[in-house]
């Protein structure tokens, strides 16, 4: 589990950075990932979220389809601006696989993304 270390005094709404604790390889080593603008964030959401118009009848449904493994992916490779791997050429690396997840999930939490795909 990330042990959370704040090193800023501010706020959370006006922090630009988050930095917090994982295990990798056997060893705590700090993640720093930062915070989105909201035109990057819609960006980001648009190129991991498909919206597919479902006609049935004389109704449309639009459904909203989440590509979770693209949006974890890319969320690593936009948002994080520290880590103890190379988030662009060794994403596929299975002890990346261990603690992306966990990485994901600060993100998410740290940029309000599970609130944008609500409103999307």
């Amino acid at each position: 589990m990330a042990e959370e270390t704040i090193a800023n005094s501010q706020p959370e709404q006006e922090r630009k950075t988050h930095t917090f604790q994982i295990t990798f390889r056997g060893k705590k080593e700090d993640v720093t990932i930062r915070k989105a603008g909201y035109k990057e964030r819609n960006d980001f959401l648009e190129s991991t979220v498909e919206a597919k118009v479902v006609t049935t009848g004389n109704q449309e449904k639009v459904d909203v389809i989440l590509h979770p493994f693209r949006m974890r992916t890319e969320a690593i490779q936009r948002f994080v601006i520290k880590a103890p791997f190379n988030t662009k050429t060794e994403i596929d690396d299975p002890d990346v696989a261990d603690v992306g997840d966990e990485i994901y999930g600060q993100i998410e939490k740290f940029n309000k993304l599970s609130q944008a795909k609500k409103v999307s």
